[in-house]
């Protein structure tokens, strides 16, 4: 965080008392970027990859003069890729979740970024993904890479409700005030060397109320924060907490890598976003 220290020193005369007084203050300044778009749910392809001005809570924010917006890093040797936002400092809900994405959402399908989702997850010997981003904010917001399950390879080129079977998140920074995930924590597991709790929502909806539907969800929080990340989602997905759940025989649709943002405003950068699947 970039934040200017401001020191006011005082002295009060001498014939009262000889005394000082410090009172220091940190204002934070938001940093310049070249804003690319700012219309809600507004789509940029950039390397094969679509950022997605995704505002799907903004209602929530009432009448407060919020904005959110798909954003390039000026004075940068190669291009950097992220998005700003400013939401109310208040709140115990999530406003938004804007995103780098890969595949096919059945919420949005198009642009379609890369070729090689939708696939089955038990087509799948291993779907790896790395990440790293850098923040410049003040508020509470996560990290979080999600993935829509559907029950069919077809999604069509429109939104399509009625094929979405499970949305998986995986959580691997969070702001200490930031919100649990939703539904119940079922247990704690062990995957590529790190410890991930599990939570597990068997009937979620659209917490906005704009959409009628229901899905599962379920949620891998890192026990440990970090910025860079590198794991393998059929490695989380194939723990037998969740074997019950059957989700070998659904399709992963897509991957968006996010920021789910509850409160304040800042600049995410996205620095590094691969998506490998070995079938």
């Amino acid at each position: 965080m970039i934040a200017k220290t401001i020191r006011i020193i005082c002295m009060l005369p001498m014939i009262y008392m000889a005394m000082s007084c410090t009172n220091e203050e940190e204002i934070w300044i938001k940093p310049e970027v070249i804003k690319l778009g700012c219309d809600d749910y507004q789509s940029i392809e950039v390397d094969g990859k679509i950022l997605y001005n995704n505002v799907w809570n903004k209602n929530a924010a009432g009448d407060y003069a919020w904005q959110q917006c798909i954003v390039e890093k000026p004075n940068s040797d190669t291009p950097i890729y992220g998005w700003s936002w400013q939401w109310p400092d208040t709140g115990q809900q999530i406003f938004a979740y804007p995103q780098i994405k890969v595949g096919t959402s059945p919420w949005a399908p198009l642009p379609v970024g890369g070729n090689d989702l939708p696939a089955k997850i038990k087509d799948i010997n291993a779907l790896n993904i790395s990440h790293e981003m850098r923040f410049d904010t003040r508020g509470e917001f996560n990290v979080a890479t999600s993935m829509w399950l559907t029950n069919s390879v077809d999604i069509g080129e429109t939104q399509n409700k009625a094929v979405i079977a499970a949305e998986i998140m995986v959580w691997t920074y969070a702001t200490e005030g930031h919100l649990n995930p939703a539904g119940e924590q079922i247990g704690t597991i062990e995957s590529g060397g790190r410890q991930w709790s599990v939570w597990l929502d068997r009937n979620w909806s659209d917490a906005s109320g704009e959409n009628d539907n229901s899905w599962v969800y379920v949620t891998f929080k890192a026990e440990d924060n970090r910025l860079s990340n590198s794991f393998d989602v059929i490695d989380l997905l194939s723990n037998p907490i969740l074997s019950d759940l059957q989700l070998d025989q659904y399709y992963i649709a897509d991957v968006e890598l996010g920021t789910e943002i509850m409160q304040g405003e800042g600049v995410a950068w996205v620095e590094d976003f691969s998506v490998q699947i070995d079938n």
